[in-house]
């Protein structure tokens, strides 16, 4: 369905991805915004052809300002992307669960559990009696 989506370009996606988040780790804020804000990024000659980005030539990675019209930030990242979507089409829901799930500390199933088992709880009183009135001691 893709033929320019090549293993060479998904390789380099990967090493894209883990070359930003080591950069962001290390050499710039060190801030959890910027994976999400930064205006550059790093690519070969191979994704940068794959992306339309100019001036990247060679075999190596190179760090890269994105031009205005490109949105920036992890979220922006072809490894991300494609990651969380279907395989005809984008899905914004895939990557707001992704979202979630890296940069929270909860997890859908475990507040879902959560939900579940208050809906769960014993009666205090058999299901089919009525609650003892307001003052008056239980039976």
């Amino acid at each position: 369905m893709f033929p320019a989506f090549t293993d060479a370009v998904r390789a380099s996606m990967l090493e894209e991805a883990r070359r930003l988040a080591t950069s962001v780790a290390f050499d710039g804020t060190h801030r959890l915004d910027e994976l999400f804000t930064t205006r550059s990024t790093w690519v070969d000659a191979t994704l940068a052809g794959y992306y339309g980005l100019d001036g990247v030539s060679g075999s190596g990675f190179q760090r890269v300002e994105l031009p205005e019209a490109r949105q920036g930030g992890v979220l922006s990242l072809g490894a991300v992307l494609t990651r969380y979507a279907h395989s005809d089409q984008g899905s914004p829901i895939l990557r707001g669960l992704f979202v979630r799930s890296a940069c929270s500390a909860r997890s859908f199933t475990a507040s879902s559990q959560r939900r579940r088992s208050a809906r769960r709880r014993p009666a205090r009183h058999h299901p089919r009696a009525l609650p003892p009135a307001h003052g008056q001691p239980r039976a």
